[in-house]
């Protein structure tokens, strides 16, 4: 038995992923599309080295700035399954009061582990000047914008 990860799509599934890149549903390869990895999306949390050892620090507040409910999912297991809970610096309260020192309640992940995670794709982006016609091909093959009313 082989594991087959879920399918990802976009516009209503009128785009699919696969091993070899971004397809129509007509077969049709979309090369304007590429993967949009979940660090795109990350806030950028404090990276720590000590000695060998490296992690990135998430505060435990985090939800109050992760709004993506694929990146809420991937840190909640990380932090479930591998962090370590413990002070860590709190760069902003240091920056406003213009001193360092400043610690709060965080969690540690091991830097391998947020790398591998982080890089998983969700989805697919495409340049700007590209977006027109990515959402013209898509009504092509029956994808309805929504909120727009036909």
């Amino acid at each position: 038995m082989s594991y087959r990860p879920p399918e990802i799509t976009e516009l209503n599934g009128a785009l699919r992923r696969n091993s070899r890149g971004w397809y129509w549903r007509d077969g049709e390869h979309e090369p304007r599309a590429r993967d949009l990895l979940l660090e795109e999306i990350a806030p950028e949390w404090r990276r720590v080295r000590r000695g060998r050892l490296e992690w990135i620090e998430i505060p435990t507040d985090w939800r109050t700035t992760v709004e993506h409910d694929e990146l809420i999912r991937a840190v909640t297991e990380m932090v479930r399954d591998y962090a370590s809970i413990g002070p860590i610096d709190d760069v902003g309260a240091a920056t406003a009061v213009g001193r360092r020192g400043h610690r709060r309640s965080g969690y540690r992940v091991p830097l391998q582990i947020w790398q591998m995670i982080m890089t998983q794709p969700i989805g697919a982006t495409w340049e700007a000047l590209d977006h027109e016609a990515i959402l013209l091909r898509a009504r092509e093959l029956g994808y309805a914008d929504p909120g727009v009313d036909r």
